[in-house]
């Protein structure tokens, strides 16, 4: 196996396996130090946490915590183990994304009931909870029961990024192409919990709910003829060229399928329509994490007790927003260039900083005037700069890591260490 390692094995493996590590953020290099950070330090905190809960976001780690819980179910052998590297993947990227500290957590049981009592029973250890690899309909049931149980914000993570996503593209899309989102014939593939999330969204956005219709493979070609939109949620675009050829002129087509060069694929079909798929090499890409990490930091900053339609209707406004505006610069040199607003760029790319102050803003915005807060922002110029900071801090502290992690010394120690490794 390891002769014929791919790169994202090597990735995973290399310098050491996994993605993670527990980093400490107090001194502890005197005697003073390890009492403080343990007995009799640790015990005096314990007492102001049994006496007040809310000690707890004061001198604990708590308030920046959240737990990436999985059991596997959604991927093809329904694993818990399987689902780590995913779960490794999304706890990064919370962390560089949004300074969130993240750790994953894989529950092998498949019994919603017995999901909800473990996730329960963990939860005063975290400040919130993203369900991810979870088959939609138990995530999102997961996510409703746990919500009427805990105080924290809990998420299918996965799915409401990637449904901010949609709603953003398709908000845009129809911008570009003269049309109002009202008035979009939207045909949704894939009639499952998926879709009915995703069309709940899209009305509270403005998509007209009487011209939405979810259809499945079996009756989809006379849905597609004249409409002017397609959301394929079946993660394999099946849809054949003739079907795509028979929707309106300047179509819409979202796609959640992430096969490598889909994208002009279907441009090859449709030269004049608006595409946005999830595959990593599409300039329009369907990502999720581009928005999940900067809900959550706006859930923690307020303290709310939920992550709530106002804060997921709010994201899309944000995420389709900032398509509008003049890229940075670091953007511009990571992607070769201006990007403009237009058909190639609907949805903000990958390191677009502006998602964690702009994002982040909008959703804690709207998690207090919707009345799930329990911190209070007095002062958003304030809240903007500590945003900024945090990012800067990540960005620092990730060089650091690089830099520590990719040093001949350690991985001469590892050689030496595990020589099955073969380093």
């Amino acid at each position: 196996m390891l002769q014929n390692e791919n790169k994202a094995l090597k990735y995973h493996r290399l310098p050491r396996p996994g993605k993670t590590e527990v980093v400490p953020t107090k001194p502890l290099c005197t005697p003073e130090e390890l009492a403080l950070a343990h007995t009799p330090g640790a015990t005096e905190v314990s007492r102001g946490i049994s006496l007040d809960r809310w000690n707890a976001y004061k001198y604990t780690n708590k308030g920046n915590l959240i737990a990436i819980v999985s059991n596997g179910s959604a991927l093809p052998k329904k694993e818990a183990l399987a689902a780590k590297p995913l779960g490794e993947g999304t706890s990064m990227l919370y962390k560089i994304f949004a300074d969130i500290d993240a750790f994953d957590i894989e529950i092998a049981q498949s019994d919603t009931r017995e999901l909800v009592r473990t996730i329960q029973a963990m939860s005063p250890t975290f400040g919130g909870i993203s369900l991810e690899a979870i088959a939609p309909q138990q995530s999102l049931l997961l996510e409703e029961r746990l919500g009427r149980l805990l105080d924290i914000p809990i998420m299918s993570g996965t799915i409401q990024g990637t449904n901010v996503c949609i709603a953003a593209a398709l908000k845009n899309a129809a911008e570009i192409t003269g049309r109002e989102l009202g008035s979009l014939k939207i045909v949704i593939k894939e009639c499952d919990t998926l879709a009915s999330t995703s069309l709940s969204l899209l009305a509270n956005v403005g998509a007209g709910q009487s011209n939405i219709k979810t259809v499945t493979d079996a009756d989809i070609k006379q849905w597609l003829d004249g409409a002017d939109a397609l959301i394929d949620l079946s993660h394999s675009h099946t849809i054949d060229a003739q079907q795509l050829q028979t929707m309106a002129p300047e179509a819409i087509i979202i796609t959640l399928d992430a096969s490598e060069g889909l994208y002009n694929k279907i441009l090859r079909v449709r030269p004049d329509a608006i595409v946005a798929t999830a595959g990593a090499d599409a300039p329009n890409q369907i990502n999720s994490l581009l928005v999940a990490p900067h809900i959550f930091r706006a859930a923690l900053d307020t303290l709310a007790t939920s992550i709530n339609s106002a804060m997921i209707t709010a994201a899309v406004e944000a995420v389709a927003t900032l398509a509008h505006r003049p890229t940075p610069t670091a953007l511009q040199k990571m992607y070769g260039g201006r990007l403009a607003f237009g058909r190639d760029y609907i949805l903000p790319r990958a390191g677009d900083r502006r998602l964690a102050t702009e994002l982040s803003t909008a959703s804690a915005e709207a998690a207090i005037r919707s009345g799930i807060a329990r911190r209070p922002i007095l002062d958003w110029d304030d809240y903007r700069h500590i945003l900024l900071d945090r990012l800067e801090s990540e960005t620092r502290f990730c060089r650091e890591i690089y830099s520590h992690h990719t040093s001949k010394k350690l991985r001469r120690r590892y050689t030496r260490a595990f020589p099955q490794l073969k380093m």
